[in-house]
């Protein structure tokens, strides 16, 4: 039985990877590139983004990303309050049904990922948020558990481009963590390392931008009886961008993460483009090495993913993934494809759901996994 429970969660990842990692999350960039933006720190006060939205990010989810609206609506409530732009109000509940199934085993789960409520405020140089309440279903081992996990951001600008960050939060999403699925997996309540101690700095211009950020932490106690104390661990985030012809850009990023027994090093190359008016692409390679108690293991991926705006507020796409890991004479090899919808029918809502073939290119064995998911921001 132990072993069919470890399989079910191990095949519960891999969907969860591919589908909220990419399909979701990392689409946020190229999602928005026809529009010119490739940082969250136009519409958040978190340079992560996810977190409170500033007044100017409150007023482009009304007027460009969303399909309906009236004038006001994005706003705190709705508009149903007058609140100043200094104040700032918000939250997330997002939940999902997620499903894989192949010859063997039919596996789904359903749960709520992200119950929070922000507060902060935003002047002209300084800017903070405090998670008043951060709910989220953390799993060891991906068993489930609802766990409270507060984060707080202090965020201050220097000649409108340095920015210093401090505080406990994850560290910026998107392209500029290497191999961000797998982070973006750990970070939203998919893993049991989101509550970090970080430190950062970051340059913007109008072609460049530089993120350098540190963070450490100690890992909650999800171990078995008699079993090594994970202890704690720290993470090292690079990355340098260069944005080119307007919306289109190019990244190379570095991490490093230590633990008591296990070291990983990835290294990644992203190009995100705006072909047409309507059309984005994104594109991603990433290297490196995990090493756990002397046994080295070597990674490779790449990630594809085509976006189109049909309509305003619906963004359909198409998501490629291939991967392989070599351990000595073990090696595995993998792909994924997927074909998804996001929607934005008004301002605060978004649906997103998506379908795909899991492959083993080993054994080429097959699954068939997908994802439901709803989003309501305050």
């Amino acid at each position: 039985m132990s072993y069919i429970k470890n399989f079910s969660h191990t095949i519960i990842a891999a969907v969860f990877s591919l589908f909220i990692g990419q399909s979701h999350v990392a689409q946020a960039f190229p999602q928005f590139s026809g529009d010119g933006y490739f940082s969250c720190t136009s519409c958040h006060v978190s340079t992560s983004g996810g977190d409170a939205l500033t007044a100017y990010g409150r007023s482009f989810a009304e007027e460009k990303l969303t399909t309906w609206s009236f004038e006001g609506e994005g706003k705190t409530l709705h508009g149903s309050v007058n609140i100043p732009e200094w104040l700032l109000v918000g939250g997330h509940v997002r939940m999902i049904q997620v499903h894989y199934e192949d010859s063997k085993i039919s596996q789904g789960n359903f749960f709520v990922m992200q119950r929070e409520v922000d507060l902060g405020y935003a002047g002209d140089a300084l800017k903070f948020y405090i998670t008043v309440a951060n709910e989220r279903d953390e799993a060891g081992e991906y068993d489930t558990k609802t766990v409270t996990m507060p984060k707080w951001v202090v965020r201050y600008d220097i000649l409108e481009k340095f920015s210093i960050r401090a505080g406990k939060t994850p560290p910026k999403f998107g392209l500029n963590i290497a191999d961000h699925n797998a982070y973006i997996r750990r970070n939203i309540g998919l893993g049991t390392e989101a509550d970090e101690n970080l430190i950062e700095a970051s340059y913007f211009s109008e072609t460049i931008e530089v993120n350098i950020s540190q963070s450490a932490a100690f890992l909650p106690a999800v171990k078995e009886p008699n079993e090594v104390d994970p202890g704690s661990y720290s993470n090292t985030y690079a990355n340098l961008s260069y944005f080119f012809l307007e919306k289109q850009r190019v990244s190379t990023s570095f991490l490093r993460r230590k633990k008591v027994e296990s070291l990983e090093q990835i290294g990644s190359v992203s190009l995100a483009l705006t072909p047409a008016e309507k059309v984005r692409a994104l594109f991603e390679y990433n290297a490196g090495e995990r090493e756990v108690s002397d046994v080295k293991t070597k990674l490779q991926n790449s990630f594809s993913q085509v976006i189109f705006e049909s309509f305003k507020g619906v963004f359909p796409n198409i998501t490629y993934h291939y991967q392989t890991s070599k351990s000595g004479a073990e090696e595995s090899r993998g792909d994924k494809i997927a074909a998804g919808l996001a929607w934005h029918p008004r301002p605060h809502f978004e649906f997103s759901g998506s379908f795909g073939s899991v492959r083993n290119l080993k054994t080429y064995t097959y699954g068939h996994s997908g994802f439901l998911m709803f989003h309501y921001w305050l």
